[in-house]
């Protein structure tokens, strides 16, 4: 009888267990933070010390990236950033239009299946998929 007291005193409880697991877990999640921060810097420090290296390597000579510095010298900051700003806005314009096609298309079919099941003499706006006009109604 002494014996089995003592078996079910070693014996951990379900709160217990489920206490020591999320110990667990968190030493686990902790490695894991460590170790990609550590990651991250050890890959910026090795970009760096590459970049002194080639810094090193060029100085002194005339090199391409020198010429390429000068020309780009002389080019307003507010030119270049007017540039960018205004190629990044019309390639993201693109994309959401592209995208705003994609999702009408998926809705449309949708959406056309529902209505036809409610009303089957339903007439057609006669609408391309995308949403867009007709190329014989455009003209």
């Amino acid at each position: 009888m002494a014996d089995k007291k003592k078996s079910d005193a070693k014996k951990p409880n379900q709160q217990e267990l489920q206490l020591k697991y999320r110990l667990r877990n968190k030493r686990i999640d902790a490695a894991g933070t460590i170790v990609s921060t550590f990651i991250k810097w050890a890959s910026l420090a090795f970009v760096a010390y590459c970049v002194r290296d080639a810094v090193v390597a060029l100085s002194g000579k005339l090199t391409l990236a020198q010429i390429g510095v000068n020309v780009l010298g002389n080019v307003k900051v507010s030119e270049s950033l007017e540039l960018v700003v205004s190629v990044t806005a019309v390639i993201y314009g693109l994309g959401e239009r592209k995208l705003r096609h994609t999702k009408t298309e998926y809705l449309a079919g949708r959406l056309k299946k529902y209505e036809t099941e409610l009303d089957r003499g339903r007439s057609s706006s006669h609408l391309t998929p995308k949403g867009t006009t007709r190329p014989e109604d455009a003209e």
